[in-house]
């Protein structure tokens, strides 16, 4: 019963990840009034006149964007990780090799708006010394949080694998996670491939 109420929580969190990360505070300013100047102060740069030249409104929802999808990619995670608790490895699987998906698509996204960043403050220059350090070091802490998660997908997917006795399946998540993450405990679990591994059924 305990595990069914997690997997219903995680569900509810994931139909309602919209909320996924908002606080009180945030909520008690919006019902305060968008017009309030004080209220415009927990949101610096969108209004002001200061001239903030950290971010531009489509950086910022771009951002914004690929919070969302983290938060949502940690909650399905959770899930997964339920499922297989409750002994469904099949659907524990199939939601794992979609995160896997997810996060190819979410790193070559990122890959792609650093890019073009880099792109844009070299137009205004010729060099990239006026990128903000704030966004910087906020890029650099999600990409870590991300690729952690992402590990942890190539990791655990491996063993429900091994619980369906599908050790090829299971080697293939690993190999493919240690090229892609470079992770050590993937590359030391991809390195035993031989022991068990036909050669087959390799994903791409």
């Amino acid at each position: 019963m305990e595990a069914m109420g997690r997997r219903f929580e995680a569900l509810y969190l994931l139909e309602n990840r919209k909320f996924v990360g908002e606080s009180d505070t945030e909520s008690d300013d919006s019902d305060q009034g968008h017009d309030s100047d004080q209220g415009h102060d927990s949101d610096q740069g969108h209004d002001s006149d200061r001239g903030d030249d950290s971010k531009g409104g489509g950086e910022a929802e771009d951002e914004r964007e690929v919070m969302g999808e983290e938060d949502e990619y940690e909650i399905k995670l959770a899930f997964s990780k339920l499922l297989f608790k409750d002994g469904e490895y099949g659907r524990s699987i199939e939601m794992l090799k979609g995160l896997i998906e997810d996060y190819k698509v979410m790193r070559k996204g990122r890959n792609e708006m650093q890019e073009d960043k880099g792109g844009m403050q070299e137009d205004k220059g010729g060099k990239n010394e006026e990128a903000p350090a704030k966004v910087t070091e906020e890029t650099a802490k999600t990409s870590v949080k991300l690729s952690a998660m992402a590990a942890d997908t190539f990791y655990f997917a491996g063993w429900v694998s091994v619980h369906m006795d599908n050790h090829t399946l299971a080697y293939s998540f690993w190999g493919l996670g240690a090229e892609i993450v470079k992770e050590a405990r993937l590359k030391k679990q991809a390195s035993k491939r031989e022991l068990w591994d036909d050669g087959k059924g390799v994903l791409q």
